[in-house]
């Protein structure tokens, strides 16, 4: 699997326009090169290393997998959109995210446990150490039934999750390196389907899930933001404090993901409200950890900037 879903999505808009196998490497060369200069833009690094970039025949076969997997694609030498994969083109983004979610539960076993083993554990949950020492990952995974799951593995997967929307993580602030992984949507299995008729189902072997993805009215996300705001300043209005920290901390709370607090964050600064909400340019603090870095990544501001910082007051 490939861990963003861009480049899947670039990879059927390239099938798309005939194809050419080279036709589709080419655009994820184009993808990625713009990827990692935002990445480093974000950071005020210099560019990347390009030349390891252009390096995308491995890229565009892992897409390649993927979308044969998920039924997205077909062909041999000259690849063609299979008719699921022109609906998904063709689609808006919820009904894109629908299509994706429901397929990769149906093929991807361990997709579909990872997601049900928080669906069963309390607060829906877990604490995973992310450190050097890998034993310490191996025995928590294991004894939640979940020890299939390498390294690398686990992280491409709750990525995965994240974007769809089934799940959303955050790093601890303190202590050794680890990930709080949690979900952001209820799983209502056969049998239980008179608690909600909100959502879609998915159809699985041996049994069906409707999944209602989580929610919040602007109202109740204005209250939580100014509560986690005012807990991170330490009760100070108007001090500016880290965007995607202050992103993690409502998420948390909410147990929504990051792009709802986005929209939400940014409709927020486009109306009167009752509370004041301002976004500010500046530079990313470096992470050494790919996924940390990418999960960082803030909307821009008008003028370009990633919007680094957000203050936040009472409105007179």
């Amino acid at each position: 699997m490939v861990r963003r879903l861009e480049y899947l999505e670039e990879f059927l808009l390239g099938v798309s326009e005939g194809g050419d196998l080279q036709h589709v490497e080419d655009r994820l060369v184009a993808k990625k090169k713009l990827f990692e200069l935002e990445k480093s833009r974000a950071v005020g690094r210099g560019r990347p290393f390009m030349k390891k970039l252009e390096e995308a025949h491995r890229l565009s076969e892992l897409c390649q997998t993927m979308g044969r997997h998920l039924g997205l694609v077909e062909g041999g030498k000259v690849l063609s959109l299979s008719s699921s994969g022109r609906e998904y083109l063709e689609s808006d983004t919820d009904v894109r995210s629908r299509l994706l979610i429901t397929r990769m539960l149906q093929t991807y076993t361990r997709f579909r446990r990872l997601v049900k083993g928080l669906a069963v554990l309390e607060r829906n949950e877990l604490e995973v150490p992310m450190g050097e020492d890998t034993m310490k990952f191996a025995e928590i995974l294991d004894s939640l039934g979940l020890g299939f799951f390498s390294r690398i593995y686990f992280e491409t997967v709750v990525d995965l999750a994240t974007q769809l929307g089934l799940t959303n993580w955050h790093q601890l602030e303190e202590g050794p390196r680890s990930w709080v992984v949690y979900l952001t949507c209820e799983i209502i299995t056969s049998g239980d389907e008179s608690k909600s008729m909100k959502g879609f189902t998915v159809d699985l072997e041996d049994e069906s899930w409707r999944i209602v993805l989580n929610s919040v009215s602007l109202d109740g996300f204005q209250e939580q933001l100014w509560k986690d705001y005012l807990a991170l300043t330490r009760y100070v209005a108007r001090k500016p404090v880290p965007y995607s920290q202050l992103r993690s901390r409502v998420c948390y709370s909410l147990r929504i993901g990051d792009r709802l607090f986005d929209d939400h964050a940014r409709r927020m600064m486009q109306i009167d409200s009752k509370y004041l909400l301002v976004g500010a340019g500046g530079t990313l603090s470096f992470r050494r950890d790919s996924a940390s870095l990418i999960k960082s990544l803030p909307p821009k501001t008008d003028r370009g900037e990633y919007m680094v910082y957000l203050k936040m007051d009472r409105r007179n």
